[in-house]
């Protein structure tokens, strides 16, 4: 999965990037959801971007999986 973002701060080799939600996003819950109705995502800084830069994030769909599995089926376990 594919998104674009826009970094809101920098530190240490992390940036957290404001994504704006899609349709995909109502139940995926791997983001924080902002009061502005933005969601934000720490991700590794490894192209050294900075606050104001837009970027593309790329979550893998093994993340998401794991991701389901422990938010829905190990609390069922």
């Amino acid at each position: 999965m594919d998104e674009i973002g826009k970094i809101i701060s920098t530190y240490n080799n992390l940036a957290k990037i404001e994504v704006t939600p899609n349709a995909s996003c109502k139940n995926c819950k791997i983001c924080q959801v902002e009061e502005n109705g933005q969601r934000t995502v720490e991700a590794t800084n490894a192209v050294k971007a900075q606050a104001g830069d837009m970027v593309r994030l790329e979550i893998s769909s093994t993340i998401i999986t794991k991701a389901a599995f422990i938010m829905y089926l190990l609390p069922l376990i």
